[in-house]
């Protein structure tokens, strides 16, 4: 399990999204008041206009998180694995753009997204690409040896 390179770029994208919860990342005004928002800490006690979009992002990378986890410890179901993979990358992209888009709630004067969040999501993306071409080169290896016998 530990030893396929995919597994390692699943770990890569694992403890990225971890990150992206527990790190502060945004920062927003409310009546001239900065406040720093984490979704690990922040996301239930949030502003009033908040409280939504907040829990549901932390739902929504915690169900990414829960499938990254369960999509490393299925590794000898390639197929479905590659079908994690790509849910875990439309499931990140979409909290991404829900990131992006947080400015336009209610009462928010000014919305500052932090560099390292585009980062983090960035290397998800590259890390679950990279998974799925190493699962694909695994499923071609196992259908060659199979024809060679």
């Amino acid at each position: 399990m530990i030893q396929r390179k995919q597994t390692l770029y699943f770990l890569i994208s694992l403890i990225c999204l971890f990150l992206i919860l527990a790190l502060p990342s945004i920062t927003y005004k409310i009546d001239d008041i900065w406040f720093n928002f984490s979704f690990l800490n922040n996301a239930f006690e949030a502003n009033e206009h908040l409280t939504f979009y907040a829990k549901a992002l932390f739902y929504g990378i915690s169900i990414t998180l829960l499938l990254q986890i369960i999509s490393i410890f299925i590794y000898k179901k390639r197929t479905t694995q590659i079908k994690l993979a790509y849910t875990v990358i439309a499931l990140s992209l979409l909290s991404f753009l829900i990131i992006c888009f947080f400015s336009v709630v209610k009462n928010i004067q000014e919305v500052k997204i932090q560099v390292y969040i585009f980062a983090l999501y960035l290397i998800i993306l590259v890390a679950q690409l990279l998974a799925i071409k190493g699962i694909k080169a695994d499923i071609n290896l196992l259908k060659s040896a199979d024809r060679i016998r």
